[in-house]
């Protein structure tokens, strides 16, 4: 949240927009909690940060542990036949050269690396989803209908939560959207940011 804190500050813009996918939800809605004078939008793709979708009302304990149970068969499944769980079988199944190439971006980074990460960024899900009533800008859920890394039925829960709160949950397709299905995700992304 400092970097992207320092970066805003020597652009010297006077009000931002975030657009946080997955593990950016961390920084972005983090400044936005901080800076909320600053920001005019927020948008979470497949993420809710550290607001704990197990405590949304609508949502809750139940549907997360059930929602939970199917998503690590899923993902155990699909790592088992070398597919990303963030890619999703449909993007091998339907763009087999997106999905080589996803493949190719996860390989940069150590696995072990990325398991530590997971593990810190599991155990900080620690906010109740009130706080996303502190928010006072537009908010937008934004998730994949087959994700098995983040329960897109969770957002329209969330986003009851803050003022200006809306969800979009798009069909066929799954963690990473935005590179699943690009063109859909900066079509929504603009008419969201066009109108803050």
């Amino acid at each position: 949240m400092d970097d992207l804190a320092a970066l805003i500050d020597t652009l010297g813009l006077k009000d931002v927009r975030l657009v946080a996918q997955s593990m950016g939800g961390w920084t972005c809605l983090g400044y936005a909690l901080k800076n909320s004078g600053r920001v005019r939008a927020l948008v979470l793709a497949s993420t809710s940060s550290r607001v704990n979708p197990r405590q949304a009302e609508g949502f809750g304990a139940q549907e997360f542990d059930a929602w939970l149970k199917q998503a690590t068969a899923a993902t155990a499944d699909l790592e088992r036949r070398g597919i990303h769980p963030g890619g999703g079988e449909r993007m091998v199944r339907e763009q087999p050269a997106l999905a080589a190439l996803y493949q190719q971006i996860n390989r940069l980074t150590p696995g072990e690396f990325k398991d530590a990460v997971r593990k810190r960024i599991r155990a900080l899900l620690d906010q109740p989803p009130t706080l996303l009533g502190t928010l006072p800008m537009p908010v937008l859920f934004y998730m994949g209908e087959e994700d098995v890394v983040y329960p897109a039925a969770a957002a329209p829960a969330l986003a009851k939560y803050a003022p200006r709160g809306r969800a979009i949950t798009v069909p066929k397709a799954g963690h990473s959207v935005y590179f699943e299905r690009a063109a859909q995700f900066n079509h929504d992304i603009e008419e969201i940011l066009g109108k803050s």
